[in-house]
């Protein structure tokens, strides 16, 4: 009776050992070979003109990759639809990267992210918007111009009036040169007002 007890105990225990075995052969591996993708962060937009701009991104950490390559992606909207390859293309250690964009839109707001790849390893930014320079110039001329004209029939409108009632005398020449002087000011003074737009 007390050697089926030893016998029960000893076959328990090697039951245990061998379950123990079984489970750190299973989650081990697991363990070990965890994917981790890589981070990367969003940096302020710098050097922004009506056509241009440089994109600033950081590889903050490396994950499961070891030389990951960078870019941006960037478009109108958050579905983005264009990429440029960031610089330096590669990075082996948590630095920064830029990206160069030209031939942008005037006045625009674009989004974009920043995205550090290796093979299925892919890691992305936040997105993020930045809004080109620009972009009024057009429509201000063009209310500019719409406006010249309109100024103008209205200083020949009193000179006019003020001609018919001191039939040309000396009056009527300064009242005229006050006019004109004052059409000249308003012309400049809306003028730099569309400009500033």
């Amino acid at each position: 009776m007390i050697k089926k007890r030893k016998r029960i105990s000893l076959s328990i225990r090697v039951s245990s050992l061998l379950f123990l075995i079984i489970i750190s052969c299973v989650l081990l591996p697991i363990s070990v070979y965890a994917v981790i993708f890589p981070t990367v962060v969003n940096n302020p937009v710098t050097d922004i003109t009506d056509t241009s701009a440089v994109l600033n991104g950081g590889l903050s950490d490396l994950g499961s990759a070891t030389n990951p390559s960078l870019s941006f992606e960037y478009g109108t909207t958050n579905a983005y639809g264009s990429t440029v390859v960031g610089s330096p293309s590669d990075l082996w250690v948590p630095a920064s990267f830029t990206g160069t964009l030209s031939g942008l839109s005037p006045g625009t707001t674009y989004h974009y992210r920043a995205i550090a790849t290796e093979g299925e390893l892919v890691g992305y930014s936040d997105d993020a918007t930045f809004t080109t320079t620009g972009g009024g110039s057009a429509a201000s001329t063009s209310l500019l111009w719409a406006i010249v004209p309109l100024e103008a029939a209205a200083i020949a409108i009193f000179v006019a009036l003020i001609r018919m009632k001191s039939n040309g005398s000396v009056r009527a020449v300064l009242l005229t040169g006050a006019m004109l002087v004052m059409g000249v000011l308003l012309f400049l003074i809306i003028y730099n007002m569309l400009t500033a737009m």
